[in-house]
């Protein structure tokens, strides 16, 4: 059962003293008085505060104030910039126009005004100046809530949902990938890195370290350290891929994601490694021992074809872009920065050596036992012919980066990279430029599988049957980087990129079948089953299961074509899921059904809280409250004018309910009545969450977070 926080409505009463200053044009308005009063109160349907200052002469209308947290006051009267000092104070500077005797005139004002938590209200000063007709100085005075406050996040992205795993620690989540979390309850809160700027939607945990976030496009994010850190499991740019034999492969890339196929490639599942480093190179040497380079250093070894992988220490944090191995066992590694490290004992040890040059090598292959070669910036080829040791440049007709190689026998070789295909058939002392026809793509792999048919993929896909002499291009039916590629054969290929895109074909590129480890669609709405055991809504009536902590996730086959916009479970079989156009469905077991209850018409449901396998609420966009007693058999309605968006219960009788335009509402006596709340400032609230009923926040618009005193 989700749980909610309230955040509470603020009136504003201003006294305001004037002082008339001389006017040049006589028939301006002047104000004569010196006790004037202004007086905010907001509209009950639209959330905004109408406001009018009086006095017996003159009175002055401010029409559709709205002041929100990010600083900004709307409405077509007034426009001003509010700011929060390291103090607590708010420091603001705008302008207003303002109607007297028929006529609008614009005023400029400041204030300041101080923002004391452990106080109920707060005073200031305002000073009001239309130059050069008069000058109002205005005393303001804000009534705070007893039992809400507002607290500062540090953002001022729209925060869309929120969650408490503990009594301390918190986690928001909102627009632009921001992640915010607090350590103390929710009375400060600190940026987060996240892996991704897509919207984050919803959030949640099923343990206290274990939690997931989900977001447009498919993404996403996992973390197992209680939201410190967080990886995407999902949508990672793919780097590399290889296969240790027929069935079993795996697919590296950005921020360590790492992803195992046991099926030849028809279906991929995220595991984790011991490095957050984007890994670009994965291949395997024999079926047992294969090896992964990345960023920052990174070199991973398995011994067991693939089931663990060790760090090893090579004492170089270059960004490590390729592995080669000898026919007699030498590895050498290249990088970054002219990077090329050597290792003649399974990598226990490694010695540094130098080509001469100080860039990107980006790869590098043996064509002999001492014969290697590397690839990088500029067209260059690097040549060593004693293993490593001294090494020669060779510039080629192009100077272009170049990105892969591959040598398959002792004189026969490709290069590809940025629009250029390279051939040597004389063991490397020369290199010819293949044509390829015009604005020719960017190669990023290629491969060999026997010594006449090769690929080259990058934005395109290439084959050759002829030893790399002429190249011909595939038809791929979907456009994306690719960066990976393992040929089984001449038919059977598969191809790892970007989005976490895997491609594959069995006859020989003809015909292309895309896989990805999460439905491409937007996931709106998460909630916990059970320990490590989580379920997601979404686009098109999509549904999400997972059963290891977020990290894998399968499809639940549903008749849906509307979206999900909120779930809410009893316990980890029943539960109720909500949608605009959707309408109101139930589970009884765990989602992997549903039963339609109401139909979308025209109620536009947006929120659902569950008390038990009986017993649910459910909000309309236009402010009903319905609710079920017999697992959504019959409905009553409970309040038809709260215009809520999002609802939670702690129990039978105690609910929060929330919305746009300032819209905080409380019931006690299980929707009977609701209890209008006055919020700090102004704001359109978005997410919701309680530890309990004494522990509760609520997210809103432009970084505004609330809770409880």
């Amino acid at each position: 059962m989700k749980q909610v926080i309230c955040c509470t409505l603020f009136t504003l009463f201003l006294i305001i003293g004037c002082k008339k200053e001389a006017s040049p044009v006589t028939s301006e308005p002047t104000i004569t008085d010196t006790a004037s009063t202004v007086r905010f109160i907001q509209d009950d349907i639209t959330g905004l505060y109408i406001g009018t200052i009086t006095n017996s002469s003159k009175t002055l209308y401010i029409s559709e104030l709205s002041v929100s947290y990010d600083g900004k006051v709307r409405g077509s009267g007034f426009a001003g910039v509010w700011k929060i000092d390291s103090l607590g104070n708010i420091i603001s500077t705008g302008s207003y126009n303002y109607y007297v005797n028929g006529a609008y005139y614009d005023a400029q004002c400041t204030w300041t005004v101080r923002m004391t938590p452990q106080k109920d209200s707060v005073i200031g000063n305002v000073n009001i100046a239309v130059a050069p007709y008069y000058t109002m100085n205005v005393a303001l005075k804000i009534n705070r809530s007893p039992n809400w406050m507002l607290v500062n996040s540090t953002t001022g992205a729209d925060l869309l949902g929120i969650w408490m795993p503990t009594t301390t620690n918190a986690i928001a989540v909102g627009n632009s990938g921001m992640i915010v979390r607090s350590s103390d309850g929710g009375m400060t809160w600190n940026s987060i890195t996240s892996p991704i700027t897509k919207d984050l939607l919803d959030v949640a945990f099923s343990t206290e370290m274990n939690g997931v976030i989900v977001a447009k496009d498919g993404n996403i994010l996992q973390t197992s350290d209680g939201g410190v850190s967080w990886r995407n499991v999902s949508r990672e740019w793919i780097c590399d891929i290889a296969f240790r034999d027929a069935a079993t492969g795996f697919a590296v890339g950005a921020n360590g994601f790492a992803m195992r196929s046991t099926n030849s490639g028809e279906s991929w599942s995220v595991f984790t490694l011991s490095t957050s480093s984007t890994l670009r190179r994965i291949v395997f040497f024999t079926p047992s021992i294969g090896w992964i380079t990345g960023d920052k250093g990174t070199v991973l070894r398995t011994t067991n074809g693939g089931d663990t992988w060790n760090p090893i220490t090579t004492s170089n944090n270059s960004d490590l872009y390729d592995i080669a191995n000898s026919p007699g066992g030498v590895k050498i590694i290249v990088g970054s920065s002219g990077t090329i490290i050597r290792s003649t004992n399974e990598g226990a040890s490694w010695e540094k050596l130098t080509s001469g040059d100080s860039h990107l090598i980006s790869s590098a292959a043996f064509a002999t036992d001492m014969k290697v070669f590397a690839t990088g910036m500029g067209g260059y080829i690097f040549r060593s012919s004693d293993g490593g040791n001294a090494w020669n440049t060779i510039q080629t007709s192009t100077y272009a980066t170049l990105n892969d190689m591959s040598f398959f026998d002792s004189l026969s070789g490709v290069v590809v990279g940025a629009g250029v295909i390279l051939r040597t058939t004389n063991g490397g002392t020369t290199w010819s430029n293949i044509n390829i026809g015009s604005s020719p793509p960017t190669f990023n792999r290629c491969t060999f599988v026997s010594p006449t048919i090769g690929f080259a993929v990058g934005s395109a896909v290439y084959k050759t049957t002829d030893k790399g002499a002429s190249w011909n291009r595939l038809t791929l039916l979907s456009s994306f980087g690719a960066y990976g590629i393992h040929a089984f054969d001449s038919s059977k290929i598969a191809i790892g990129g970007s989005s976490g895109t895997i491609w594959s074909t069995t006859n020989g590129g003809t015909q292309w079948t895309s896989r990805f480890p999460v439905e491409q669609l937007t996931v709106k709405t998460v909630v916990p089953l059970s320990q490590n055991t989580y379920l997601a809504g979404g686009e098109s009536g999509s549904v999400l299961h997972s059963s290891d902590g977020g990290m894998n996730w399968t499809k639940k086959p549903n008749s849906f074509k509307y979206d999900f916009d909120d779930l809410d479970f009893a316990d980890p079989l029943n539960g109720f899921g909500v949608g605009k156009y959707l309408g109101v469905v139930r589970t009884s077991d765990g989602g992997n059904t549903w039963s339609l209850l109401i139909e979308k018409e025209y109620h536009l449901f947006q929120g659902v809280s569950c008390i038990d396998a009986m017993t649910a609420f459910v909000v309309e966009g236009y402010g009903v409250i319905r609710k079920t007693t017999d697992a959504g058999i019959t409905w009553q309605v409970r309040d038809s004018t709260i215009y809520a968006d999002k609802i939670d219960f702690f129990n039978i009788l105690h609910g929060i309910a929330i919305g746009r335009n300032s819209r905080i509402l409380e019931t006690t006596d299980g929707g009977m009545s609701w209890i209008k709340q006055e919020p700090v400032v102004s704001n359109h609230y978005y997410n919701l969450h309680n530890y309990d009923d004494k522990r509760c926040i609520v997210v809103g618009a432009m970084g505004a977070i609330f809770k409880r005193k």
